[in-house]
């Protein structure tokens, strides 16, 4: 949000005027961009408000085009507004704008370039939903939801200390068919996103964001300079379960990585096994001594088995799991965003 003295001229033909009047006096006197008439890539929305003289500008990272990948940042913020004036629906003086401009909300991005499957990644996060501290979805929460998108939301009342973090694949994001991203991939390559997992946390309360970025000044150019590592804090307390017992943890691992891996009933077979060799503790020579005493037409398939399932424990045991390898990745990579 900024004064409307920034503005030079509007396109009065692609508002909606916004107007109220409550005896006499008028008490909302708004301009507002009209969806249907202006669909502008990146350009969410304007709105000028001639009673108390502010103008607002709600952008997406999509105005950027062909540097799209480079989200709106401290370094691109003459080009971002550059580029909403080629929209030729406001002209306005952008230094002017960019050093009177206050954020009433934003999301906090970082696009990440990960080593592993990013579905598979975003699937095993699922796991941090044993954190009961924050609620964990498939995001968007409907039928049409990425198959690899996760969002996690703090179980909190107050406005202020609400925190909604959402990780998914960039790649299959983009590459969904519809008019927004058909526009957008005219301007770059999609495979520039096929390793990505983005991370974005979203603010819309004043504030959350003085609290998460540290300042009482939430001016442009103050928000976009600030040093708050926002998305690595908030998905450090999303995956920090030492509350929990480590036992818990560990076997809740096991069993969601076994699922990755396994339907349903061949899980119930392994635990069963996992379960005979619990009470063997896990010596193969139990293993063996309990396999003569017991009616198995197939004994040395039976054990071949049991020594699969032992050393698939002891992996668990003594090595670490590939998804606390892509969290420890994750939680490097957003340290150094």
């Amino acid at each position: 949000m900024t004064h409307s003295s920034c503005l030079n001229s509007i396109k009065e033909d692609l508002f909606v005027n916004d107007t109220s009047v409550l005896d006499g006096e008028v008490i909302r006197d708004k301009k507002v961009l009209s969806p249907r008439k202006v669909k502008r890539l990146g350009l969410k929305n304007v709105e000028v408000d001639n009673r108390n003289g502010s103008l607002i500008l709600e952008l997406s990272s999509k105005i950027l085009k062909e540097n799209y990948f480079e989200l709106i940042n401290l370094n691109n913020l003459e080009e971002t507004f550059e580029k909403v004036k080629r929209c030729n629906i406001i002209d306005f003086d952008t230094n002017k704008l960019i050093d009177s401009s206050n954020v009433l909300r934003c999301d906090v991005t970082n696009n990440l370039k990960l080593t592993r499957d990013v579905s598979k990644v975003i699937s095993e996060l699922q796991i941090y939903g044993i954190n009961n501290k924050y609620s964990c979805n498939p995001y968007p929460d409907t039928n049409t939801a990425f198959k690899d998108s996760v969002v996690f939301k703090r179980k909190v009342r107050s406005p202020k200390n609400k925190e909604t973090q959402i990780i998914y694949g960039k790649f299959n994001e983009v590459t969904r068919n519809n008019a927004e991203n058909r526009e957008l991939l005219k301007y770059f390559d999609p495979e520039l996103f096929r390793f990505i997992a983005r991370v974005e946390s979203r603010f819309a309360n004043l504030q959350q964001m003085r609290m998460h970025f540290n300042t009482v000044d939430l001016s442009l150019v103050n928000v976009l300079s600030s040093q708050e590592q926002v998305n690595a804090k908030i998905f450090d307390k999303i995956t920090n379960i030492q509350n929990i017992e480590f036992e818990t943890i560990k076997n809740y691992k096991i069993l969601f990585a076994m699922s990755s891996q396994m339907n349903d009933s061949k899980i119930k077979k392994t635990l069963g096994e996992l379960e005979v060799l619990r009470l063997c503790d896990n010596d193969i020579d139990l293993i063996k001594l309990y396999l003569r005493q017991n009616k198995i037409r197939n004994k040395a398939r039976a054990l071949r088995r049991y020594r699969e399932v032992l050393k698939k424990v002891n992996e668990f045991d003594t090595g670490e799991l590939e998804m606390d390898k892509s969290v420890n990745e994750i939680k490097s990579l957003l340290r150094v965003a």
